[in-house]
This record gives structure tokens, sequence and C-alpha cells, in this order.
């Protein structure tokens, strides 16, 4: 199963980000499940007991940034899939020092649900990388080996 996680202080747009993100990963797979927070610390809360493997990080958040709880991610070595998402495209420069698999701006010329659908895609390629398949040979029997590899 893949676990998803939507941080965003503004309701309307995590409604808006739900949306998108049900229909995007729903093309892919029914096995995912999308959790909602309107604050970063909850969120990071939840992470610790039952990891995401994707976050769709907005930066810009009272109380605790998407910096912030992007810091503390990569601070406790969580391996997850990090997108910012945000209105500030200034930040985008700053943001690589977390390491985020993408950036998504609020207010991007191309609809939010374009961005989200070419997001996802390359995310389900990067996910699949790490399904495994059985290879079997006379010499050296069977083994099992990640598609990555």
């Amino acid at each position: 199963m893949i676990k998803i996680a939507i941080c965003d202080d503004n309701l309307s747009m995590l409604e808006k980000l739900n949306a998108a993100i049900f229909y995007e990963f729903s093309k892919y797979t029914d096995d995912f499940k999308i959790v909602r927070f309107s604050n970063g610390t909850s969120m990071l809360v939840e992470h610790r007991f039952n990891p995401f493997d994707v976050i769709f990080l907005d930066i810009d958040m009272p109380k605790m940034s998407g910096f912030e709880v992007a810091k503390a991610l990569r601070d406790e070595f969580s391996h997850c899939f990090i997108i910012f998402v945000t209105n500030h495209s200034d930040l985008i420069y700053d943001s690589m020092d977390f390491q985020p698999f993408h950036f998504i701006r609020k207010n991007c010329a191309d609809s939010l649900e374009i961005s989200i659908s070419n997001v996802t895609k390359k995310l389900m390629k990067h996910i699949k990388q790490n399904d495994t398949v059985i290879l079997e040979d006379d010499i050296s029997g069977r083994c099992v080996v990640f598609i990555r590899d």
C-alpha cells in the first residue's frame, strides 16, 4: 500500500489537492491511502508511527514551516518522497537542501491538476523500481532482484 500525506494549512487547497491526488493515483492503483493534515506537527507525529511513502507539503505554514517539517523528516533518515507545494517559486533553490522529489507551484500557469498528474506519473515509475522479480537460471538458481537493479 502506498501511504500518502497531504499537509497544507489552507483547507480549501487541502481539499483541492486531495481530490487531484486521489484521481491521479487511482489511474495506477487502488492500493493507496491519503491522509490530510492542516499542520506539520500532527503530520510528523503520525509519520513517526505510520510512515508515509509520499508527502505533498506546503512550505508556507504557521508555527512549523514546510522546510522545518522536511528537515525533521531528513534528520530522522525518512526515505519518503517529498513534493513541495507552494505559491513561492522563489523558494525552489532553498528546497533542494531537503532532497525533494518535485516542486509544484500552486499559482503556476499550468493547472494544479496537470502538475499533479505529471508528478504522479514520475512517482509511480520510481515506486515501481522497488518491486522485486525472481530470476532463475541453471547456474545461480533462484534470485530475488529489485527492478531497479
